[in-house]
């Protein structure tokens, strides 16, 4: 090695080199030692940072701020404590080997073989660990990272940002670009036959197993597309799986250009430190997992919606997902599931879930561990959602991801209401992402949109789109008086929201109300076209609340706007939850009181069912074994025998109507405020429950049966323009509908 000169940088001093990679031939490099190596006599990880394309400056864009779309991503890992070597690539910028006087038919192994004997000259200083070395690159830096771990283990640890698709989708299979001297000229061989390459991504990443790789694919990358990478990772995933160790191929999607933006960078520089700051030990390859053999171990099939789209089907056999939403006892309220996650927890749970006939989990992700920035999704989530599907892979269980929630507190960007565009722009991208990033795991039942969303009564937002929603139905001033039967109504652009107040049959309240529909139309229909963009098979549905349906409503204003006929245009299956606040919060008191929740939900659930879709149960349950703290302790303890006889009653009361149910909560959550803290199949200690016990039984009968439709009803049917301006027409709806009810089960 020679140096050049050396720039102090502060924290680090930047050495140009030149070291010689073979007999008449001297590689230039930057390379960049933070000062506590020097002065302490410590050994620090090394990373070798590879450049993008630049034909002027070649890889000075590593450590100098050259061009806006380059990133001298050299000078950050040097600030981070790593050991930095940036190695020119040949025929770029002043570094121009004669290729072939040397030997060599591309510039692509010319630049492996220097970089090996770089990664050789790192072996060899005093201030470097000798514990396996990180590759990073962006772009032709992305794929020559790649190229050099597979001929070089001593690289544990791979970045590349824009580096690659399939050749066969590479600029729609005008393959030129990647074959000019400097990269793979004899690629041009197989121009127009893409087909007979010998290689492709996917067997490069897979040859890489089961080190860790971690890849940016930008949604906006017109050189290499996202979606394509996303084929190739899934591809090679399969090879991390018989490693037992997918968690360790990885890809994300930032909603950017062919960049390598700040937020990614920092995920990336997190992956280095995370894998060369373990012990000093070379990464052993762990055992191949044997490969499936039966059907025991085989993958799960996808679950889709069956041809007379009434129920599911995963491969040829009917499915009812039957299971739970979990979350574990210890982890705080709202539980902190992901931030607190432990593994083998989890995975003992799974083996309990499955013993009890669990066969899918639905579970919430959280703007803090996920989602904290608009457009990137958080690396640490994600490596724990992969843990978290891996298990349920094992133990053949779906999973059905809800989100994103507050559950693990706010992001700082604060997203905020149904209404707000800024707020709807990012969820559509948060689910592009996912959706592109899990598209093909078959692992995953479906994605909820959202637990529970209902559109305000009343903000400035609102105001604004519903005087803009007002002039584009009635046009003018007058025909809206007309309609409204007023002479007193404001110009557009100033007119109120209704009082929430009961006003049967008023126009103007139904006006309102069906605006906020419109405004929830719009919410579902962009992220669902944001989900199928990225996994068209992908299902995807909403789970609304009871007071989707205004059977009954504490006042007008909670009524959620989700209404089920308008959300079904845009959803694969319908969800709703429903808890038993028929007259008030469910105190056991009477079988009269039973029976008034029970009429109450079979005419919440069969009016989502008319819709025509399949019907998913996905939260109810209720307190048991025990007295309850929430409501300020004032409801009676109430036995585990009746709660599991009122949880079986919900489910056999609904059997048709529904062809799925999730109960709320697997354990018992000592530490929740509502009724969450007595829901479980299990005690917070795992103490099987009177309700776990049934539940099992339950999940035998239904878990894979086809449920047939309940015969044609004659009963009540919910007057929607009443109820939705009357809370007093719902109430009389009800007790009709209980009349009818008791009539008909008395007669069974």
């Amino acid at each position: 090695m020679t140096v050049e000169s050396e720039l102090d940088c502060g924290s680090y001093l930047r050495r140009a080199i030149t070291y010689e990679s073979e007999p008449g031939c001297r590689v230039p490099a930057f390379l960049l030692v933070p000062k506590s190596a020097l002065a302490a006599g410590k050994r620090l990880p090394a990373v070798l940072a590879l450049h993008s394309t630049d034909l002027e400056y070649g890889h000075r864009v590593l450590v100098e701020s050259l061009r806006p779309h380059y990133r001298a991503y050299a000078n950050d890992l040097a600030e981070l404590g790593f050991v930095v070597l940036a190695p020119a690539y040949p025929l770029l910028g002043a570094y121009h080997p004669d290729l072939k006087a040397l030997g060599y038919q591309s510039g692509t192994m010319k630049a492996v073989w220097d970089n090996c004997r770089g990664l050789d000259l790192l072996e060899s200083l005093p201030f470097v660990r000798h514990n396996g070395f990180g590759a990073i690159g962006h772009s032709l830096g992305g794929h020559n990272a790649i190229y050099t771990a597979l001929l070089d283990e001593r690289i544990r640890v791979v970045v590349a940002s824009c580096g690659f698709d399939s050749f066969l989708d590479y600029m729609d299979g005008k393959i030129d670009g990647w074959c000019s001297e400097r990269y793979l000229p004899r690629l041009l061989d197989y121009r127009d036959r893409l087909g007979d390459i010998p290689f492709d991504f996917h067997e490069l990443l897979g040859a890489l197993a089961p080190r860790r790789v971690w890849i940016s694919a930008p949604i906006g990358d017109t050189n290499f597309k996202w979606r394509s990478v996303d084929a190739v990772v899934r591809s090679a995933s399969a090879v991390y799986a018989l490693y037992q160790k997918p968690e360790r191929l990885t890809v994300e999607h930032p909603d950017c250009a062919h960049d390598f933006p700040p937020a990614s960078r920092e995920r990336a520089y997190a992956v280095l430190a995370q894998e060369l700051g373990k012990d000093r030990s070379r990464p052993a390859r762990t055992p191949l997992r044997a490969l499936p053999q039966g059907p025991e171990t085989a993958v799960l099939p996808k679950v889709t919606i069956d041809k007379k789209r009434a129920s599911f089907v995963a491969g040829r056999r009917p499915f009812v997902p039957f299971g739970v939403n979990y979350y574990r006892p210890g982890t705080g309220w709202a539980p902190q599931l992901w931030k607190k996650f432990d593994l083998d927890a989890t995975r003992e749970d799974f083996a309990r879930m499955k013993d009890l006939g669990v066969n899918c989990v639905r579970v919430f992700l959280t703007y803090g561990s996920f989602y904290s920035e608009p457009g990137i999704l958080k690396e640490d989530g994600l490596r724990k959602f992969d843990q978290f599907l891996a298990l349920a892979e094992d133990a053949g269980i779906y999973v059905h991801p809800t989100g994103p929630d507050h559950w693990e507190g706010m992001p700082a960007w604060k997203p905020v209401a149904i209404e707000d565009d800024s707020t709807l722009a990012a969820l559509e991208s948060f689910w592009r992402l996912l959706a592109s990033r899990y598209r093909g795991r078959n692992v995953i039942f479906a994605y909820d949109l959202k637990n529970e969303p209902e559109v305000a009564w009343d903000s400035p937002t609102l105001r604004r789109k519903w005087n803009q929603w007002l002039e584009r139905k009635y046009g003018t001033a007058e025909r809206l008086c007309s309609a409204w039967q007023t002479n007193a109504a404001s110009a557009f652009g100033a007119i109120p929201p209704p009082p929430d107040a009961d006003a049967p049959l008023s126009r103007r309240l139904l006006d309102y109300q069906e605006f906020r529909e419109s405004i929830a139309d719009e919410w579902t229909s962009r992220q669902v076209k944001a989900i199928k963009s990225a996994d068209p098979e992908a299902l995807v549905t909403v789970g609304l609340i009871q007071w989707s349906v205004p059977a009954l409503l504490p006042g007008l204003r909670h009524y959620s706007a989700f209404r089920p006929d308008r959300q079904a245009r845009f959803l694969d299956f319908m969800e709703v939850h429903f808890y038993p606040l028929a007259n008030g919060a469910f105190e056991y008191r009477s079988d009269a009181e039973e029976e008034a929740n029970l009429a109450y939900l079979e005419s919440v659930v069969r009016e989502v069912a008319r819709v025509g879709k399949p019907v998913v149960l996905a939260e109810f349950g209720w307190y048991g074994g025990g007295k309850p703290k929430f409501g300020g302790g004032r409801h009676p303890a109430a036995t585990e025998e009746q709660h599991a006889r009122y949880c079986r009653r919900v489910v056999e009361t609904t059997a048709g109507l529904a062809v799925g149910w999730l109960n709320w909560g697997f354990y018992d959550q000592p530490e929740a405020t509502d009724c969450s803290e007595l829901t479980g199949l299990l005690t917070s200690k795992g103490g099987l429950k009177e309700w776990g016990r049934a539940f099992a039984e339950l999940s035998r009968k239904y878990g894979s049966s086809r449920l047939s439709r309940p015969r044609e009803f004659h009963g009540p049917v919910l007057d929607w323009n009443a109820c939705l301006t009357s809370t007093a027409a719902a109430k009389s709806f009800r007790e009709e509908y209980l009349r009818e009810w008791r009539l008909r089960i008395a007669g069974r």
